[in-house]
């Protein structure tokens, strides 16, 4: 039996992985993706519609943070990554340049000692504090310690 034929049929199972992988971030498509609610729904005009407006905010128990669609758009993206990322330092900092920009400081650093942190040298928005704090999208290895350490830098001279 020829070396070629013994390594087939793993070359072709690692095939079809890959592919799996390509037709689900596929599914992700932009298209797909529009959050514009103002867009599909409407309504009819209500005198009372303040009222109960600051009635529902007085009583909610959660505070929400409205994304834009390009930030919704970037955090199902990273969502999406972070299920088939391998937890690396050099995965999740790529991951980190897609959702935050290539200008704006965001890495992990490896602590050891099964320890890493999130380190972020910029200013937040709300919606970014939202996405590290409670969305779920930055990965992290099992069994590791992970912090979130924000240093908002000065450009002053």
């Amino acid at each position: 039996m020829s070396l070629v034929q013994i390594a087939e049929p793993y070359v072709n199972n690692w095939l079809r992985t890959r592919d799996s992988v390509g037709d689900m971030l596929h599914s992700f498509s932009l298209s797909g993706i529009m959050t514009d609610m103002s867009q599909a729904l409407t309504g009819k005009r209500d005198p009372n519609y303040a009222k109960r407006a600051e009635l529902f905010n007085r009583t909610r128990d959660t505070r929400t943070v409205d994304l834009s669609d390009e930030i919704y758009r970037r955090l199902i993206l990273m969502k999406a990554m972070s299920n088939i990322t391998d937890c690396s330092v050099p995965d999740i900092n790529r991951m980190l340049r897609f959702m935050f920009g290539k200008n704006r400081r965001a890495y992990v650093l490896n602590n050891g000692g099964l320890r890493m942190s999130y380190i972020f040298e910029f200013a937040l928005s709300s919606a970014e504090l939202a996405i590290i704090q409670s969305s779920g999208a930055l990965p992290s290895p099992p069994g590791v310690y992970v912090s979130v350490v924000l240093k908002e830098t000065s450009n002053e001279a």
